[in-house]
């Protein structure tokens, strides 16, 4: 995963460690030995999350890149799906589906995430650039839920008229 502010990529290898690329032509050095599945890097560069979908502790990652420091959060051995992560270090994570999928929130400092919304099957997920708010959408139910305060007290609100059959991918423009 590639961020273009900030020139840098961030990779993981098939065991699951982490790497960081400054670009044009870094060479990847590592920054933790994983066992992550996947990676995501808020808009303005600054933050990124590595989730597992075994359940293991999720890393949020600040002062990318020339400063990166790797911050242990306890998903209570819950697998992961996707992620998103704010430019204020929030993040939301989707849970693997059973009876039904869960986000989860870590905000910024925290130690632990924590159940902010069920949904049927997840569709996507995003946070407005420059912000404390996001957008998540259930496949099962074709609805989108605005979050806001996620840093906080994330706070849930239905989007009008926002149904959407069987989504499976959400982005969100700079100007939100």
């Amino acid at each position: 995963v590639a961020a273009g502010s900030r020139a840098y990529a961030l990779l993981l290898d098939s065991k699951g460690a982490l790497y960081l690329a400054l670009l044009p032509g870094g060479v990847p050095r590592q920054l933790a030995s994983g066992p992550w599945s996947g990676l995501a890097i808020s808009a303005s560069g600054e933050y990124a999350v590595a989730y597992s979908a075994t359940g293991a502790a999720s890393a949020v990652i600040g002062g990318l890149p020339q400063q990166p420091v790797l911050r242990s959060a306890d998903v209570q051995g819950i697998g992961v799906t996707a992620a998103a992560v704010s430019d204020t270090g929030a993040v939301l994570l989707a849970t693997k589906p059973g009876s039904g999928a869960a986000i989860l929130a870590i905000a910024p400092g925290a130690a632990s995430a924590s159940r902010v919304l069920s949904i049927g099957a997840m569709g996507g997920l995003a946070f407005v650039p420059g912000s404390d708010r996001a957008l998540v959408a259930d496949a099962a139910t074709g609805t989108v839920t605005q979050l806001d305060y996620v840093s906080g007290v994330p706070t849930p609100s239905s989007l009008s008229g926002s149904a959407l059959a069987k989504s499976v991918g959400l982005g969100v423009s700079a100007d939100g």
